[in-house]
């Protein structure tokens, strides 16, 4: 089948890529020397990773597959289990690829990756043949363990990538589950240049975090200065109030007690919304946005709906932002998740978001821009302030070009040789939100 072949119904389709890979794309990221993107799948039981131009035709060559621009790999050849990765990152001349293995033999997560070389070839000098699963000291396998059969914390991909450091080092934000507690633990895990647990991080390489003795579901962290910053939603079983929260950690794992004078912010309304936070970034005065959903339980006619907070870089919440409060945002239709955020700096510092909506209960890419007063932007997308996909289909990963444009990637409904399925998909839109062509330039880095 030609890779390059794409689907003839979707509107402006020269400016789609729907690859005959039945998966979803996780991340999109610059490549080296900005002239190109690379993207990460989840392909099935395994992952895939490709490299494409920015009019969204395929670049070869690129990995181990002669004249190939895409390929699938294991994080664990000789295992038998379930791969989903999370992010892509290129740091200190090298490619990584984040994610979780899912091992059939003791049915827990694995915190999984891979190195590469630039070309997209593995870095053997890396772990074992370039290759890390990560096992906790205290995770043995029992003969009587419940067997599990899906990926619990990949469910939830963390919203930007984990972070490695300059020594090399790498820091994640986990979502632990083993047969002595399926809910899972929530811990700052800190690993070696070369993959082992950091023993110099907490004693173990690992940190438990949670707010007022609450576990989280995890959805990412920065890093800020020697301290990292963790963003996640309480626990809570379906329907039960939640809330969002950022919190701060510093280098030796501890919970920084200066970030907003307690160590967490918590964004919702215990008594009344079920609150999950969905992306995070920082703008160019190192504030934090942050973004999610919220819906009332209670009100099962009422949408759920998106929400925007500002904080400060020491966790107090912004006083120039909505008066200090999370800003609950009128759309004409529901969000079911949000998955990536960016700001447009050169657009006056909009916020950029990439989510799910519901329409009819059916999930539609939606790409939404707010003003950085939180409104609506009636200046994109036609005065609309959004688009929408017009069918089936998620934006779940989001990036930005320097002509200056957008490219969104993630999954569509859609049909190869006869067989329907969830394809990867590929989407370009002008800074403004408009399907339109733009001569082929240089990709900008996003930090």
């Amino acid at each position: 089948m030609n890779i390059l072949t794409k689907t003839k119904t979707i509107q402006d389709a020269q400016f789609d890529l729907v690859l005959p890979l039945d998966g979803h794309i996780k991340s999109v990221i610059p490549g080296p020397g900005h002239d190109h993107w690379l993207f990460g799948m989840d392909a099935g039981m395994a992952i895939a990773l490709g490299r494409i131009n920015p009019d969204l035709t395929l670049a070869p060559p690129f990995g181990p597959i002669p004249g190939g621009a895409y390929f699938s790999d294991s994080f664990n050849p000789g295992a038998s289990g379930f791969a989903a990765i999370t992010h892509m990152v290129m740091a200190n001349d090298k490619l990584w690829a984040f994610g979780l293995f899912f091992d059939f033999s003791d049915f827990t997560d694995h915190i999984a990756i891979i190195r590469y070389h630039l070309d997209g070839l593995v870095d053997d000098s890396f772990g074992d043949h370039g290759r890390v699963v990560v096992t906790f000291p205290t995770r043995n396998k029992s003969d009587n363990a419940p067997q599990r059969s899906i990926i619990r914390s990949a469910t939830k991909a963390p919203s930007v990538p984990p972070e490695v450091l300059p020594d090399g080092k790498m820091m994640f934000f986990f979502l632990d589950i083993n047969e002595d507690n399926w809910d899972g633990r929530t811990v700052l895990v800190r690993l070696t240049a070369q993959g082992d647990l950091d023993t110099s991080f907490n004693g173990t390489g690992i940190a438990p975090v949670q707010l007022a003795g609450r576990d989280l579901n995890p959805r990412g962290l920065l890093t800020q200065g020697d301290k990292t910053i963790v963003f996640g939603t309480t626990q809570a079983r379906q329907d039960e109030p939640s809330l969002a929260v950022i919190g701060r950690y510093d280098s030796n794992g501890q919970l920084d007690q200066s970030f907003n004078g307690n160590g967490f912010i918590a964004i919702g309304d215990e008594e009344r919304y079920v609150t999950n936070l969905g992306s995070f970034t920082y703008d160019e005065q190192d504030r934090i946005i942050v973004t999610g959903t919220f819906d009332e339980p209670g009100a099962p006619d009422v949408p759920s709906r998106l929400f925007v907070a500002r904080l400060l870089a020491d966790g107090y919440a912004d006083p120039t932002f909505n008066d200090g409060l999370a800003l609950g945002i009128e759309l004409p239709f529901a969000v079911h998740s949000v998955n990536a955020t960016v700001i447009q700096v050169e657009n006056q510092n909009t916020i950029l978001i990439a989510a799910t909506a519901d329409i009819d209960g059916q999930p539609r890419g939606a790409l939404i821009r707010l003003t950085n007063q939180g409104a609506v932007d009636d200046n994109f997308s036609g005065g609309l302030g959004y688009h929408l996909a017009d069918r089936r289909s998620e934006y779940l990963t989001l990036g930005l070009t320097q002509y200056p444009g957008i490219v969104v990637g993630g999954y569509v409904n859609d049909e190869f040789d006869g067989l329907p399925a969830e394809y990867a998909w590929l989407r370009h839109f002008s800074e403004d939100g408009q399907r339109k062509a733009h001569p082929r330039q240089r990709v900008m880095p996003i930090r």
